[in-house]
């Protein structure tokens, strides 16, 4: 049932017209760099190969020997010997299956961990304009189907090939050595072989090509409808969309009964001509054997050849669709690999001399997401160590560009961004984020404990450091009113928990990694007033001796910034205290008497 796994698994979408031609030179450079270390078990896999096709060789000659010349003779010490020597031929089998298997197997899996492991790598390291432009259903699909799709071609598609290649070269050798004639009558039917195989091996790639999609139309409607639950219920959607999954998964039952009834039909039919073949040579073979022409034994040994030698006609055929498949994973893996991170790590990191203070300077940035459509234009703005700042402004003024510009998620355009005198272009990635923290609107918790969420702002902290953060920022007896305190798993994404505990962990997890600069993006918006009141209390204590920086809407947090900017149309207006800001900006005036300071995501 190879074929079967083999076009279930490997046909989707954008393979269809797929061609060798298209592949990209670098790729099979990029492919072979992860090969290279593992050529000695590889090369054992191919010595197990040789050994099988041999064993696969013998096995039939020998019964013909035993047959014709020691069953014939009477000679049963020689029918003894050859019988051993079967046996033992089958042994060896048995063993070179074992490695050949074994060695590509463990090959394929190295070789898929190094290329899993660096793409994740690169794929982490990439701006976000990478993944605005890509769903994740894409990005998982190139990390996990393409990726195992190489380790097959590894573990049974190069290895199985080979071998297959060379039995059907060892068995026509072998069958045109033993009686030409039988063995052209053999060959007569490879036609009939290559018709089925070319015709209904196309409608089966095809027809299991369809399932795929099908069944990954599923896939994304139960992940947005499991995702979505809370609205499904709270707007009584279950039956609609009952209705449409229906309907989605009756196409996908209509696609499955498809492929099978082809699939149902091919196999047989090459087993078919198979038995045809097979029938040619008992029906001419047995006429020789009883004119004397040929013996039994190399009649039986000829049938066991034609019968082994339709086996690797069938699976070569099934090879390329792998090699097929495989070659356009490939280029979609190195495709991804191609893309350089706009976010370049510094040739040399520089620090400042006297080591980070938390100073921060905009001078003149300005930085557009598409080109002639600034978001950002000449931003000057100095925020002094253990100051905290707030940024005002209506949605899409640019306060949340200005934060992800400062954490190094975009590249500056124009300008720079200084850290105690420091270009961030020069600080490295890992140094910068151990001197900035995000706190944003929808902190994302992971589907674990209270403990472990807040130890992920320090991997290293104990339990006993963990509390006394908590208990730092006066939250301590909140986690500990939860079901498990701080064992309390929390569920996917934290819906086990309220918007204000979510917000406290978060909170404890940012004070634990101990940043200089602590960024504050709408932290509290989604929150009632009354637990904003309570967190409040927390971030006081939280940018203690740290600079601050905050977007915000609602008046209660802006009380906590020692300097005010507003925000319009990608400019500063207006900068000062909230008197002075008061004075010079209408839009701050108008949104402060109206005590609703927009602060939305750019």
């Amino acid at each position: 049932m190879r074929g079967e796994g083999l076009f279930r698994r490997y046909s989707s979408k954008g393979e269809k017209n797929y061609r060798f031609s298209q592949m990209d030179a670098g790729a099979l450079h990029f492919f072979w760099k992860y090969l290279e270390p593992h050529q000695l078990s590889l090369y054992g896999a191919i010595a197990a190969t040789l050994l099988v096709t041999a064993c696969t060789i013998a096995g039939p000659y020998l019964l013909m020997k035993g047959i014709d010349r020691y069953i014939a003779s009477r000679d049963l010490t020689g029918l003894t010997v050859i019988t051993l020597l079967y046996i033992a031929v089958n042994v060896a089998l048995w063993v070179g299956t074992f490695w050949q298997s074994y060695l590509a197997g463990a090959v394929g899996e190295k070789v898929v961990f190094g290329i899993r492991q660096d793409l994740l790598a690169h794929v982490e390291s990439l701006s976000l304009d990478f993944f605005e432009y890509r769903s994740p259903g894409e990005i998982m699909s190139r990390l996990i189907h393409d990726v195992n799709t190489l380790s097959d071609l590894i573990s049974t598609g190069l290895v199985d090939f080979v071998g297959d290649v060379l039995v059907i070269i060892a068995i026509v050798g072998m069958m045109l050595l033993l009686n030409t004639s039988l063995a052209l009558l053999t060959f007569t039917t490879i036609p009939l072989i290559y018709f089925f195989i070319s015709f209904w091996g196309g409608k089966m790639r095809k027809a299991f090509q369809d399932v795929r999609v099908k069944i990954a139309d599923i896939n994304s409607e139960l992940q947005e409808n499991i995702t979505a639950i809370r609205v499904v219920q709270s707007m009584s959607r279950k039956e609609i969309n009952i209705e449409k999954f229906e309907a989605l998964n009756q196409n996908n039952m209509r696609a499955n009964m498809r492929a099978m009834s082809i699939f149902s039909l091919f196999f047989p039919m090459i087993s078919f001509v198979g038995s045809i073949g097979t029938a040619l040579i008992l029906w001419h073979g047995g006429q020789l054997v009883v004119g004397k022409a040929v013996s039994v034994g190399l009649l039986v040994a000829f049938l066991q050849y034609v019968e082994r030698f339709y086996r690797p006609l069938r699976e070569i055929s099934q090879s390329f669709n792998l090699f097929q498949s495989a070659a356009a994973s490939l280029d979609r893996i190195y495709e991804y690999l191609k893309i350089k991170a706009v976010i370049a790590e510094p040739a040399v990191t520089s620090l400042p001399s006297a080591g980070f203070r938390g100073e921060v300077e905009f001078c003149q940035v300005s930085f557009a997401y598409v080109k002639d459509r600034p978001v950002l234009q000449n931003i000057n703005m100095h925020i002094e160590s253990g100051t905290t700042v707030a940024l005002v402004g209506h949605t899409g003024a640019g306060k949340t560009t200005i934060l992800s510009l400062l954490a190094r998620l975009y590249e500056v355009q124009e300008g720079q961004i200084l850290i105690d005198g420091v270009d961030i272009r020069q600080i490295a990635a890992d140094q910068l984020r151990k001197v900035l923290a995000v706190v944003q609107q929808d902190p994302f918790l992971f589907s674990t404990t209270v403990m472990e969420n807040i130890r992920y702002g320090n991997p290293s902290a104990t339990d006993e450091m963990v509390i006394e953060a908590a208990k730092a920022l006066g939250v301590h007896d909140i986690i500990e009113q939860l079901p498990a305190g701080y064992q309390t798993d929390v569920g996917r994404r934290g819906e086990r928990l309220s918007g204000g505990q979510v917000q406290i962990i978060a909170l404890v997890r940012v004070f634990l990694a101990d940043p200089l600069i602590l960024v504050l993006d709408e932290a509290t918006s989604s929150l009632d007033s009354r637990t904003e009141a309570n967190i409040k209390q927390a971030l006081i204590r939280l940018l203690e001796g740290r600079t601050g920086i905050i977007i915000a809407h609602r008046f209660v947090l802006l009380e906590l910034a020692d300097r005010i900017f507003v925000l319009e149309g990608g400019s500063i207006t207006a900068s000062g205290c909230h008197e002075q800001v008061y004075r010079q900006s209408e839009l701050y005036r108008r949104l402060y008497e109206g005590q609703l300071l927009f602060g939305d995501m750019v």
